[in-house]
């Protein structure tokens, strides 16, 4: 079917697509399934084009095949780069690396750059989301490419590699050792923002503050390590950060972390009055309507959070935060109908193996244990880096499914990975092994030093923590009036579909 542009639409289309092939078949498909004047009036959405999904597709088709699949990753993560170092981190031969990247070339996936190739820019950061991170081994990237200019010393491009051996060094946590590193203050900022984004919180705190030495008025960076400091639960020590934007009149983002300490802390009143300031500042985009419509839901005002949820979508309605988050709602009011049609679009819109998570507590929501676990240790193996709540779900499907040895462990990598962070969920999922494997003083003692107890998953540990009591040794009256309290506010039924999801129902962005 031909298709007719007028003057303004073409204009309209080219700007979006910048001659990036992928980005022209795009906008063409979408204006044959839904007519041009719809594309044009509503591009803010069309701007959003999710390069992931291409690239899903492309693997789901197998037009792209391991191979290329590591060359995206490594490229997306370090470029440019030698052919002889790509092929050597792939494993395979020069001739074989090479008739792969003549078909990433193809697709405009990578680009020459001098002697050597770069991912496409529109494809860096899609890349990344599609992979849920780039596991990348970037001590060998640094080996390789120390060896690489070692036999190559006259490189045009020396002083970039020798940036990159910096980098790769640095997000390996070795320091570099090779003559060649050359490290500058971007350099560390870069390394200081992927590390958040990798969710490696530590990295992120350290090399943010070397960055923020060099580069204090880097907002982006001040930000990054604020909000790291936030998910490790310094808090104080993210104050002096946001003190520092308002100081540099960045009143926008000091209001905005600010909100985000205050979700964090589940005091959900100051963090919508902090991120309502942000937006009166001027900040716009996905997260913080995403963040408004989480902590508007949670205080159960749900006019306003679907308002902040439409607002979401309307900028990014493909994005596989506000799609989990609205998956995630669902769940939590026992909507299951709702919760798998957005689980299916959640399944097409992330290829990370999250979906396998969200598919999980779906499950564990419609009583069905063993296919919870399932998809959840699924989720563990292939979510290159597993969230906390990735994990809390994993250790809570296994408490359900019986594995007491295996529930046991995942909670002690749990600790050994997040430290205090997240104290409630740790602490009621212990709790929860305890009544049902172990000791109802335990379990009662561990209940007991919940900050706030009074969350439904915390009321429905502590009936179960009560029945328990009350089958083997009876309660006291005092224990047999709170018990019959408990079941007045809410049903039995409810009460233990909120224990049964324990771990299951954190937001993405926990």
């Amino acid at each position: 079917m031909g298709i007719v542009f007028d003057r303004a639409g073409l204009a309209s289309i080219a700007t979006y697509s910048r001659g990036y092939p992928p980005a022209v078949r795009f906008a063409l498909d979408e204006v044959r399934a839904r007519g041009i004047a719809q594309v044009v009036a509503n591009q803010r959405a069309i701007v959003n084009f999710s390069a992931e999904l291409f690239l899903r597709q492309l693997k789901e088709t197998s037009s792209i095949n391991a191979t290329m699949e590591t060359i995206l990753r490594v490229l997306s993560a370090f470029s440019p780069l030698p052919l002889s170092v790509i092929a050597d981190y792939c494993g395979v031969s020069g001739a074989e690396a090479s008739e792969n990247i003549d078909h990433l070339l193809d697709l405009a996936f990578v680009l020459p750059d001098g002697l050597h190739l770069r991912i496409s820019e529109p494809l860096r950061d899609a890349a990344y989301r599609a992979f849920d991170g780039l596991t990348i081994d970037s001590a060998r990237v640094a080996d390789l490419l120390d060896a690489y200019l070692r036999a190559e010393p006259d490189d045009d491009a020396r002083l970039n590699l020798g940036q990159t051996i910096f980098r790769a060094s640095l997000l390996s946590g070795s320091g570099s050792e090779s003559r060649f590193a050359v490290g500058f203050a971007s350099d560390l900022i870069q390394v200081a923002t992927q590390s958040y984004h990798d969710q490696d919180y530590d990295l992120a705190i350290r090399y943010g503050a070397s960055a923020l030495a060099a580069r204090p008025d880097n907002v982006d960076v001040r930000r990054y390590v604020a909000q790291a400091l936030i998910r490790r639960e310094r808090f104080q020590e993210a104050e002096t950060h946001i003190d520092a934007l308002v100081g540099l009149g960045e009143l926008k983002e000091a209001f905005y972390v600010r909100g985000f300490a205050a979700r964090r802390k589940r005091e959900y009143r100051d963090a919508i009055e902090a991120y309502e300031k942000s937006l009166a500042y001027g900040r716009g985009g996905v997260a913080i309507h995403r963040e408004l419509a989480s902590s508007y839901f949670e205080l159960g005002d749900m006019p306003k959070a679907e308002h902040h949820i439409r607002q979401a979508e309307e900028r990014s309605p493909h994005n596989r935060y506000v799609v989990d988050l609205r998956c995630t709602i669902a769940l939590r009011l026992g909507d299951l109908e709702t919760a798998g049609r957005t689980l299916a679009i959640l399944e097409r819109v992330d290829p990370s193996g999250f979906a396998d998570h969200r598919r999980s507590t779906f499950e564990q929501a419609r009583g069905a244990p063993e296919a919870a676990l399932a998809f959840a240790e699924s989720a563990n193996r292939k979510i290159a880096h597993p969230t906390f709540e990735v994990m809390a779900n994993l250790a809570n499907c296994e408490i359900e499914a019986g594995k007491s040895t295996s529930a046991m462990s995942t909670l002690t990598d749990i600790q050994q990975k997040f430290g205090g962070a997240n104290h409630d969920a740790q602490t009621g999922l212990r709790c929860k092994y305890e009544i049902r494997f172990g000791s109802v003083q335990a379990a009662e003692g561990l209940w007991n030093t919940l900050r706030n107890p009074g969350t439904p998953v915390h009321t429905g540990l502590r009936l179960s923590i009560l029945n328990r009591k009350a089958a083997e040794a009876g309660l006291s009256t005092r224990e047999e009036a709170e018990r019959q309290e408990l079941i007045a506010k809410q049903s039995i039924a409810e009460l233990e579909r909120n224990e049964r999801m324990l771990g299951s129902v954190l937001s993405r962005s926990e």
